[in-house]
């Protein structure tokens, strides 16, 4: 019966190398090509697949949903993904979901294999059941599943020793990793000596997985082992890679190995633990990766290869070839068809047509023999011909047969134009004289310019005419004149000679160049004329008299250093190298006494350890570090410095050495530390200044408490006029006098106390606050509009919100216009995740432009205005502040005023 394969892929020459290695590897099927995700469901419907084998990407849909739809239409049918390349990890958790196998289209020769072990597992599934199946308990009892056949209870025991025995020898004899896990915990009960070593641990009975190697837990098999003691469904996966601390010493190495998880069942037959067999392929794994990485290697070297290279199999087709072999042939061959050669028309160097089974690489095929250098024309499909020298070896393996050859060819062609060639070399020859990039300068016997290229001539700024009869004196000035007829006097020495030196341009520039002279000389050795390389070198030279002119400045600069800061130089060890002489002014130490010391033989210890260790971790990183330090000289004396240490960095960008820059900031510490006195000092007047405010104020408001009870007692009692005018005069100094009490309170509290963070509900506060304003007499007629819209909560501290309110509304009723009709303060405001920013508008008296700036002043008044304190708007605008906000003032005279208020959101 013909297996039924579906195979998932758009690319027809990748369908045919599958069907190929398919038929290569005698698997007996029938196959059903699809490319799109409709056709691919279709498919699993009606033709429903033994084995699927599917690309990982492609243009219609990936292979991801390919298994997706795979696991929902057909759950039990194997699939391999069949693909250009896959990382590791995508690998493993592709396996770990299910995919059945991948197989990389480098490696096809695989998937034969792996196809042929899918369907002797499926035959061997298929079978009817043994007489038993092993099942391992606690303590290795066996437990039966007995089929019809089942034999008498003598026999069944019987058996069941023997199965016992066979599977403890089996347990400890086995050549590969085996145990058993119970629990959902997995804790070793059992496990054989090849475990042990492959996890490199001894003492693990009784103990789980993670607490064995907690490291595991990284490469999923926790979640593996779970599965399959959850569902009962056994799990097997091979080469998997895990990271493992074998050798128990913090290290993490790879390694690989296939395993099979089975469900450990009790006597009842329920799930009680897992049993695992692991086997340590990394070595396998390790080999064939080095040997795919040559593979991938000797591709990459065969399709750069400058020459035309291809390869046979036994029976001729062409299974490999590079670029140049395209370019060689003018075409592609199709891998598996073409055979023996990618040109379709060969000839003999007689032009004569040859054969395809009797070109060189056939003749190697069939005889086994290596040709050298066989000269063959090729046509390409243009009808160019091409002459080729072929080198065919063949390959034969250790049973001495042919299993393919391969073949590079050399086109030869240029090789029959080379008289040509060696006719045109002069013409090639000037060419290249006349393209170079150095100056070409031919003298005669005399010193007489007999050629110069086009560039020698850009060099001096010449034509080659103007330079062409003139001696070499002539571009030179007079101490050039007298170094050139000292070094012509060594022109006999018949050795080439390498110097710098200065031309004059034609106009007037100076041009150092860097000249290679060679003699020449007749056969009879008498010398004849020179020829010279020349290189303009003036750049070069002018940056070499910049660097010198830059390490002059550098030193400039030392000096400056050495004069006005305090210098060291340390090793990566702390060990002092170098110090100027104001480090030893300063440490009171001699140069001699500090070099080859540690640098701290100044040190205080003022500073921590950490202090210190900090300011290593920081140098040691090749970062620059800047601070104070407080040294001790010699003499005991204590002295701060302000320091720059600056990594010096290798090739490498690692430190080697510190330069250590200082300033003396002693004096500047201790008016530090004097400043940092006072303003304790100045901190705590104030403190017990607010105290004084605080304790005053609440002191005054008592009596004036208890007077305006007296004076209610008199209006109830008294019926005359003059009595009762009076004491509404009393009562309202009196309320300002409480008023401005309640004023220095709030500012006193504002300075004092730290911010109450709390949800504000904006609309109801103020509202609430206009409720307790309405009772103010003045407040009589005036319409308030109310409209704040709370897009996000508001947070601030409410206190200090209420006294902002309460401020401004306050002022808005007392300064409105008492006759006017239509009178209103309309409070309306917007918050968000940032911000509340609100304005309390009214229409009444305004304020004149001049004073609008001195509003916020303590004490101040508008002149005439005998009720106000002069103190409610500056906490106003300071607790503004406090609040992270700002304050506005719009406002016009005898038509109204607005102040604008924006609060920062402090959420937390």
């Amino acid at each position: 019966m013909k297996t039924k394969i579906l195979i998932v892929e758009h690319d027809p020459s990748d369908i045919e190398l599958i069907q190929h290695e398919l038929k290569k590897g005698n698997v007996n099927y029938i196959s059903e090509m699809v490319q799109t995700e409709n056709e691919y469901e279709k498919a699993l419907h009606n033709f429903k697949p033994d084995i699927i084998l599917s690309n990982y990407t492609f243009p219609y849909f990936d292979g991801a949903t390919a298994f997706k739809l795979k696991k929902k239409l057909a759950p039990k049918t194997p699939f391999i993904f069949v693909t250009e390349s896959i990382g590791e990890e995508k690998a493993i958790k592709l396996i770990k979901k299910g995919v059945t196998d991948l197989v990389l289209k480098k490696n096809l020769s695989n998937l034969t294999t792996k196809v042929n072990r899918l369907l002797k597992e499926s035959t061997l599934s298929t079978k009817t059941p043994t007489v038993v199946e092993k099942i391992l308990d606690s303590s290795l009892n066996i437990n039966y599943s007995i089929t019809k056949e089942t034999p008498k209870k003598k026999k069944l025991e019987k058996a069941s020793k023997i199965e016992k025995e066979w599977f403890y020898d089996l347990f400890l004899q086995a050549p590969f990793s085996m145990g058993i896990l119970k629990g959902p915990n997995h804790v070793y009960e059992m496990v054989n000596r090849f475990y042990l070593e492959l996890i490199g641990k001894k003492d693990i009975i009784g103990k789980s997985v993670k607490e064995v190697r907690p490291e595991i837990v990284a490469n999923g098999l926790i979640e593996i082992l779970d599965q399959v003691y959850k569902t009962g469904i056994y799990f097997s996966a091979n080469e998997v890679l895990i990271k493992l601390d074998k050798e128990n010493n913090g290290e993490i190495v790879d390694m690989y190995a296939n395993f099979l998880y089975q469900a450990h069942r009790n006597k009842e037959g329920n799930i009680d633990g897992v049993f695992f067999i692991a086997v340590d392929v990394s070595e396998q794994v390790i080999s064939r990766k080095k040997i795919e990485a040559n593979e991938n290697r000797y591709e990459e070297i065969l399709q750069n290869l400058p020459m035309a290279t291809y390869s046979c199999d036994a029976e001729g087709h062409i299974i490999k070839y590079n670029k140049a072999a395209t370019v060689l042939w003018g075409r592609e061959p199709e891998i598996g068809k073409d055979m023996w050669c990618g040109s379709c028309t060969i000839y003999d160097m007689d032009g004569n047509p040859i054969p395809l089974d009797s070109c060189p690489m056939a003749v190697v095929l069939r005889e086994g023999k290596v040709i050298v250098g066989e000269e063959i024309i090729i046509e390409r499909p243009n009808g160019e011909k091409r002459n080729v020298a072929s080198y065919s070896i063949p390959f034969i393996d250790v049973e001495s047969q042919i299993t393919g050859a391969i073949n590079v060819l050399t086109d030869v062609t240029e090789n029959k134009v080379a008289q040509q060639t060696l006719k045109e070399s002069e013409k090639k020859y000037r060419q290249i004289v006349e393209t170079a990039q150095k100056g070409i300068w031919l003298v005669d016997e005399n010193y007489l310019t007999r050629f110069v290229n086009k560039k020698m001539g850009e060099i001096l700024e010449y034509t080659r005419e103007e330079m062409i009869g003139k001696d070499i004196y002539f571009f030179m000035d007079d101490r050039g004149n007298q170094i050139v007829e000292r070094l012509l006097l060594r022109r006999e020495e018949k050795y080439t000679r390498q110097s710098r030196f200065k031309y004059i341009s034609k106009f007037g520039k100076e041009v150092w160049t860097h000249i290679s002279t060679n003699p020449l000389f007749d056969e009879a050795g008498i010398y004849k004329e020179s020829l010279a390389m020349v290189t303009d070198i003036t750049e070069s030279k002018k940056a070499e008299l910049n660097l010198k002119q830059l390490n002059k400045e550098l030193t400039y600069y030392k000096y400056a250093l050495d004069e006005s800061s305090i210098v060291a130089i340390i090793e990566h060890k702390g060990i002092i190298k170098h110090v100027n002489d104001n480090f030893c002014k300063i440490s009171k130490y001699s140069r001699k006494e500090l070099i080859n010391q540690d640098y701290s033989i100044i040190s205080s210890e003022y500073h921590s350890k950490e202090f210190f260790q900090s300011i290593w971790k920081t140098m040691a990183n090749g970062k620059l570090w800047k601070g104070e330090i407080k040294n001790k000289a010699k003499d005991g004396t204590i002295y701060w410095v302000d320091t720059t240490i600056t990594p010096f960095l290798n090739e490498e960008g690692k430190p080697y050495q510190f330069v250590v820059t200082q300033f003396d900031i002693t004096a500047h510490k201790k008016a530090e530390q004097n400043l940092e006195q006072k303003n304790k000092e100045l901190i705590k007047t104030n403190t017990e200044l607010d105290r004084f405010v605080y304790s005053v104020s609440h002191d005054l408001r008592s009596p004036l408490t208890s007077i305006l009870g007296l004076i209610s007692f008199i209006e109830e009692e008294s019926q005359e006029a003059d009595t009762l005018e009076h004491i509404i005069m009393i009562r309202n100094s009196i309320n300002r006098l409480d008023e401005f009490i309640k004023n220095i309170l709030n500012y006193s509290r504002n300075n004092r106390m730290g911010l109450e963070i709390e949800k504000i509900s904006l609309q109801k506060t103020t509202v609430d606050i206009v409720d307790s304003l309405r009772s103010m007499k003045e407040a009589k007629g005036i319409h308030f509009e109310i409209d704040i819209k709370e897009q996000q909560p508001f947070y601030s501290d409410k206190l200090r919100f209420n006294t902002i309110l309460e401020n401004l509304i306050s002022n808005a009723i007392k300064y409105h216009q008492k006759d006017k009709s239509g009178r209103y303060i309309k409070i309306t405001g917007q918050s968000d995740h940032e911000k509340l920013q609100f304005s309390i508008a009214d229409n009444g008296i305004g304020i004149a432009s001049a004073h609008q700036t001195k509003i916020f002043d303590m004490f101040f008044r508008l002149s005439g205005n005998k009720d106000g304190s002069g103190i409610g708007l500056y906490i106003v605008k300071d607790t503004v502040g406090i609040l992270q906000g700002t304050i506005q003032i719009q406002s016009e005279e005898g038509v109204g005023t607005d102040f604008i208020i924006t609060l920062k959101n402090l959420k937390k």
